[in-house]
């Protein structure tokens, strides 16, 4: 019986098995199936331990030795004057995974003690990127609430249809764009609703309060399917819709998007609202 040299087989299975790579995509399958793997994995262990909430992520990385003051997050402004620091002709702010979860706690509080956020309440949200943003959102989840995202860029009936639409109690706005609730419409048919400014004073207050960790019993939600974040669609039909975002699909996406890019601890910049889900999920989600 005759056996095939090594010197030859070698490069004929590797060139045999590129060959199927390209005509079959066997790599580009590889990945997406490793993405829903790792997603669903995080699905069942998150329902199963009660800690389908992202919360758990952050605290997770900002309590690890390994992670806990590595980056988490820098953002640039260069309309800005009170960054931290600055660098290629703009302010940049930066924030570790310890620093940013301590933020998260203290946002948390405050939105707790000061504004009567309570679990399962919705509370909106309008505003631009910014720190503050992104405390308010996690802060949100700390104490076991649901951010709404409502566009900045959005004014008059479709502002007001949003922020009905998402039943909140609170919302919280950026001074940048409070101009927008000056509307007679906004305000009329925004009744009953608490709106606030989040100025500098509120920031201030938010940022110096006490970092206090809610019991896990505030976050408790064992269902898959319950609200992570509620997003709309871009109206350019009608008026934007309202769309649960699901725990479940915000730890699928994020985890695919980790496994698919294969980005490992690579930086990930984006110039798009995070408003916008995608956004979101490949850069702060996914970051965890």
């Amino acid at each position: 019986m005759s056996s095939v040299p090594l010197s030859l087989a070698v490069p004929a299975a590797l060139g045999a098995a590129a060959y199927l790579n390209a005509r079959l995509s066997l790599w580009y399958d590889t990945l997406m199936l490793g993405g829903i793997l790792r997603g669903v994995a995080g699905i069942v262990y998150g329902g199963w331990v009660d800690r389908l909430n992202l919360f758990y992520a952050l605290e997770a990385r900002a309590t690890s030795a390994t992670h806990a003051d590595k980056t988490l997050l820098l953002l640039f402004d260069s309309s800005s004057s009170s960054s931290s620091s600055s660098g290629s002709g703009a302010n940049s702010t930066s924030y570790t995974y310890r620093a940013f979860y301590d933020g998260v706690l203290r946002h948390g509080a405050y939105l707790r003690t000061h504004l009567g956020v309570r679990p399962g309440d919705v509370v909106a949200l309008d505003f631009q990127n910014s720190d503050t943003f992104l405390l308010l959102w996690w802060g949100l989840w700390s104490i076991g609430a649901k951010p709404a995202f409502i566009n900045f860029n959005l004014t008059s009936t479709p502002l007001a249809h949003c922020v009905k639409a998402s039943t909140a109690k609170v919302c919280l706005v950026d001074p940048g764009v409070a101009r927008h609730f000056d509307d007679e419409l906004v305000q009329r048919e925004t009744d009953g609703v608490h709106i606030v400014v989040f100025d500098e004073e509120r920031q201030g207050a938010a940022r110096t309060a006490e970092p206090v960790r809610q019991p896990d019993s505030e976050r408790s939600d064992k269902a898959t399917g319950s609200m992570g974040v509620l997003i709309y669609t871009s109206g350019t039909t009608g008026l934007p819709k309202p769309a649960i975002v699901s725990w479940a699909k915000l730890i699928v996406s994020s985890k695919f998007s980790v496994n698919f890019l294969g980005r490992g601890d690579d930086v990930m910049y984006t110039v798009r609202q995070h408003t916008r889900l995608p956004t979101s999920l490949i850069t702060t989600c996914s970051a965890l």
